[in-house]
């Protein structure tokens, strides 16, 4: 600092002044003439107010400056213990930039102990104050004042102002001298006090102001924001730290400089941003992205703020900008995202829409078919109820509510959709709950199940008919399995009934009661023949028959026994082609039918109509809940019998051909379960459709045929009386089977090789082949059955003449035979006439 002629003048002026603030002794008012001492010292005041002002210039701090004070101070008085206290007026602290004592080194006084001391009570009372130690002694003993620290022999204290507020006492004390200090010395200090607090305040500022410096550089300097200050036309007048790392280039380069120098090239419309700059400078903050350009050639965006500020007293522009680079990749893949999120949800089969209480905010593609809208705008911030059948509605309305409450509600589940025709059907929707910007959303995949449904449907029905089948079957295989060892046994008692009614006399009691056992045999196996029917193992002599005249036959045999009141009505189509089919299996058919029919109605007046007719049919057409098996589409002969009986109940209709399970008090429960058994193994169909209290209708279908139907009526011829010889070969495993044929044919003059299994039967063909004119062969035996004996017995003599005789039906064993010369069959059991009958077929009388 330059100090001149003035500030030296002035200092001269203070030290006349102090001469004339000296009085004489005696107290008047007039001048005395100053010695010469007072002149050498008011010269050495004169030196040290300069030498502090030089000082306040050239230090740094407020510590430095009054070391000089202190300094210059003792070169008038002793001052050893010398310290300034500076008082904070807003918190009432005080603190001690500078404090040099022989006692008390540090000058760490506490709060509290600072509030009662010497310093605040001069301080308070804004007088300098020359105490010794008896009078501080009593002020403490009155209470005035707390002895703080070291007790000085002698204290003087000088408080001043900073701010125009007395917050600072300058003190000098001695522990050891009690005549340090006079009054004079007090002026003195006065006076000089009075000069240096302002270089004291000026330092304080000064101090203040670097400080405060030192903060705004640290944040402009270390803010995570590039910070520029501008003036009005956007030259740079300052950058922070961040600004170089940004481009890389130094503070020094950039200030002085435009925003151009920092624009890549052809990337911004900088007259666009001059008028940013334009704006800012008139009090509107402006926002915008800019694209910088780095040291090293990187181009990057950024984001820029524009705000009106002022640079040390002067109007300017402070900018703040952020690199925006990972914000515009995190955008750019964020809109990429959602691109393919929304390619994803447009173009999904699955109908996906989103809802927020109640109303719809978005559906895709799929979404639109499945309802069947064509386009958004029909559905968009509608109901979702309108979506829903009526039944559906207040369910699903809560389930919603629900979950947007932030409450649990199943994620998945069934419901019924409503089209914008007004058709309903049945869906599949997941929900999940998602979080919007206005609050709580619901987000749902639905898909149609009508199909997966049909499909459920037709699993059960078909797990339904398996099982069935599988019961029918097991059925089958017992009644069969009956019937064929009952058959045996039939054939053995009608056998030696035929053999006593030939040894009784004519005239013989006895020959009544044989015929009785004859005729119960009879009956016995007809009922092995429903059983057998059952089971698809009955007799089948199939041939192409007229179904009509069947019909006809059999309405004019069960007219005479069903109710009076019932009228039986034929409806029957004379150009009917043939179906192929075992004449009595038919006939046990469509006896069974008219007479369940005539049951139905009862004794109230009824009618039962039987009408047939033909039709083309499809595979599927000819599927049946009782027929499991697969049939071909084609020509079919349809059966038709209605009656206007009671009807039947499901569950009647899901048992009705059990067998066993019968409607009729007397019924055994063999007669429908026959018919199906009939029907299933002529490869035809049947169903029934029947309504409780109203009457039933059953439809059976057999397959057309091609062939001229053969007449049912022909003369029976005379039963010639069976003479022969020669060897027959009887083979069976059943014992009596065995003795009944051999006593039999004995009586007709034929010699009997008897053999118990296919084994023996071929060693003794062997060894009397020549010998053998037939053979009656069994076809079910253990050990080798009678197809594979009937084979190894072609090998020993292609021609060998065969019976096959068995209680199964042997239709496709007798298709395979035919070709290799099976000469006949018989169905087991059978009248001794029979056999004699088929003997003379094959071999003559």
């Amino acid at each position: 600092m330059n100090y001149s002629k003035a500030t030296k003048q002035n200092l001269i002026e203070e030290i006349e002044t102090l001469r004339n603030e000296l009085k004489h002794k005696n107290g008047n008012n007039r001048p005395r003439q100053t010695t010469a001492k007072e002149i050498s010292q008011a010269q050495k005041i004169q030196k040290i107010l300069f030498n502090i002002s030089k000082a306040t210039g050239e230090v740094g701090s407020l510590y430095d400056l009054l070391s000089v004070i202190h300094e210059q101070v003792g070169t008038l008085i002793e001052c050893r213990n010398f310290y300034v206290a500076l008082y904070n007026i807003e918190n009432g602290e005080y603190s001690f930039p500078y404090y040099m004592d022989e006692f008390d080194l540090s000058g760490d006084f506490t709060q509290e102990e600072m509030r009662n001391s010497l310093t605040e009570y001069v301080r308070k009372k804004r007088t300098p104050l020359l105490i010794d130690s008896n009078t501080d002694k009593k002020m403490i003993e009155q209470g005035k004042i707390d002895l703080v620290g070291q007790h000085a022999l002698i204290w003087m204290g000088v408080p001043f102002k900073i701010n125009e507020q007395f917050s600072g006492v300058l003190v000098v004390q001695s522990y050891n001298k009690a005549e340090s200090y006079t009054k004079h010395d007090l002026e003195i200090m006065t006076f000089v006090t009075e000069h240096i607090s302002w270089a004291i305040e000026r330092k304080k500022a000064e101090e203040a102001l670097r400080i405060s410096e030192e903060s705004y550089r640290g944040l402009f300097n270390n803010a995570s924001d590039a910070i520029y200050i501008q003036d009005s036309n956007g030259n740079f007048l300052d950058v922070n730290k961040t600004v170089e790392k940004m481009y890389g280039y130094k503070r020094d380069y950039l200030i002085g400089k435009s925003p151009a120098i920092l624009s890549a090239p052809g990337k911004n419309d900088l007259e666009k941003v001059g008028h940013f700059i334009k704006e800012a400078s008139k009090g509107k903050p402006q926002i915008f992205e800019f694209w910088g350009i780095r040291k090293n050639g990187e181009v990057f965006p950024k984001e820029v703020r524009l705000n009106q500020g002022i640079y040390f007293g002067q109007g300017a522009i402070i900018a703040f900008a952020q690199d925006i680079t990972e914000r515009k990749l995190s955008e750019k893949q964020l809109k990429q995202s959602e691109l393919r999120f929304r390619t994803l949800i447009e173009n999904s089969p699955v109908a996906i829409g989103m809802s927020r209480k109640g109303k719809i905010l978005f559906a895709n593609d799929a979404y639109l078919k499945l309802f069947g809208y064509k386009n958004k705008a029909e559905i968009i911030g509608s109901s979702i109820l309108n979506h829903l059948a009526v039944s559906e509605r207040k369910k699903l309305l809560a389930l919603n509510q629900s979950r947007e409450d932030n409450k649990k509600g199943p994620s998945s589940y069934e419901s019924v959709g409503l089209r914008k025709d007004g058709s309903t059907f049945p869906f599949q929707i997941n929900v999940t709950v998602i979080q919007l910007e206005e609050g709580t959303a619901t987000l749902v995949f639905i898909s149609d199940i009508h199909n997966l449904k049909k499909a459920e449907e037709e699993r059960l029905n078909l797990e339904r008919q398996i099982l069935h089948t599988q019961k029918l079957e097991s059925l089958g295989v017992l009644a069969g399995g009956i019937a064929h060892d009952f058959n045996n046994l039939l054939t053995g008692i009608m056998g030696n009934t035929g053999l006593a009614m030939v040894h009784a006399e004519t005239s013989s009691p006895a020959q009544n009661n044989l015929l009785k056992i004859e005729n119960i045999a009879s009956r016995a196996a007809e009922l092995c023949n429903q059983m057998l029917a059952y089971s698809g193992k009955g007799k089948f002599v199939i041939q192409p028959i007229d179904i009509n005249e069947i019909v006809r036959d059999m309405a004019l045999l069960l007219n005479v026994s069903i109710p009076k009141k019932v009228s039986l009505q034929v409806d029957l189509d004379p150009n009917l082609p043939a179906i192929e089919a075992d004449v009595s299996q038919t006939r046990q058919v469509i006896m069974n039918l008219i007479t369940n029919a005539a049951d139905a109605i009862g004794k109230e007046a009824g009618v039962i109509k039987i009408k047939s007719y033909s039709k083309k049919f499809t595979g599927d057409e000819l599927k049946s809940r009782y027929i499991e098996q697969e049939l071909e589409g084609g020509f079919y002969i349809v059966l038709e019998v209605l009656d206007n009986g009671c009807g039947m109940k499901e569950e009647t209709l899901n048992k009705l051909f059990d067998p066993f399970f019968t409607t009729k008090f007397t019924g055994r429960g063999l007669g429908l379960a026959a018919v199906l058994g009939i029907v299933r193994g002529h490869k035809g169909t049947l169903d029934i459709d029947s309504t409780f209290h109203i009457g039933t209708m059953v439809k059976i279908a057999f397959p057309a045929s091609s062939k001229k139907a053969l007449p049912l009526h022909t003369k029976k011829k005379r039963n010639e009386q069976l003479k022969g010889e020669g060897t027959i070969m009887v083979v069976d495993d059943e014992e009596s089977v065995r003795s009944i044929l051999k006593e039999s044919l004995e009586l007709s003059g034929f010699k009997i090789i008897l053999a118990e299994d296919g084994e023996v039967a071929l060693k003794k063909y062997k060894k009397y082949s020549d010998e053998i004119k037939l053979v009656v062969l069994d076809l079910t035996m253990p050990k080798l059955n009678g197809e594979e004996t009937y084979k190894r017995l072609t090998k020993i003599n292609p021609t060998v003449k065969v019976i096959l005789s068995s209680g199964f039906n042997a239709q496709e064993a007798i298709k395979r035979f035919a070709s290799n010369g099976i000469a006949g069959y018989l169905q087991k059991p059978y009248h001794l006439q029979s056999l004699r009958d088929k003997i003379i077929e094959v071999i003559g009388n």
